[in-house]
C-alpha cells in the first residue's frame, strides 16, 4: 500500500504542496493507478492539506512555548543576579520565574522537535492511520 495514491497525496500534502500540485502529480502517476483508487484519493487531498495545516500550527505553538519559556528564564535569572550584584544585605531570588521558565521552554521543545506526522489532530474517522 505504500505505492498508493492515497499515500502520495499524504506525503505531497506533508511537504507543503497546495492542491493544483497534488493533482499534478497524480494526473503524472495515473497510468500506475486504478481510476477508483484516484477517486478516491481526491476526494481526501483537502482533508490531507487541513491536517497539514493544523500540524504545523501546533508545530509554531511549540516554537512560541520554547521562546516565551526561555525568555522567562532569562528575565528570572537577570532578576537573580542584578539583585545579588547590587550593594545590598539582601537580593531576591527568582526561582519562581527561573524554574516555570524552564519547565515552559522544556514542554515547548517536546512539541516542537515532534515529527510533524504525530502533530496531527485525531477525529472520530478522519485521517485513521
Amino acid at each position: 500500500m505504500e505505492n498508493s495514491p492515497s499515500t502520495l497525496i499524504k506525503n505531497l500534502a506533508f511537504s507543503g504542496k497546495d492542491y493544483d500540485q497534488i493533482i499534478g502529480v497524480l494526473e503524472e502517476n495515473k497510468p500506475g493507478f486504478s481510476e477508483t483508487s484516484i477517486e478516491l484519493a481526491k476526494n481526501k487531498i483537502d482533508d490531507h492539506i487541513v491536517a497539514f495545516q493544523l500540524a504545523s500550527q501546533e508545530k509554531s505553538k511549540g516554537l512560541n512555548q520554547l521562546i516565551m519559556g526561555s525568555a522567562l528564564l532569562i528575565i528570572g535569572a537577570t532578576i537573580t543576579i542584578f539583585s545579588y550584584l547590587s550593594d545590598k544585605d539582601s537580593y531576591i531570588l527568582a526561582y519562581g520565574a527561573i524554574l516555570g521558565g524552564a519547565w515552559i521552554a522544556k514542554e515547548g521543545y517536546k512539541v516542537y522537535r515532534m515529527p510533524i506526522e504525530d502533530l496531527v489532530p485525531r477525529r472520530r474517522g478522519l485521517l485513521k492511520r
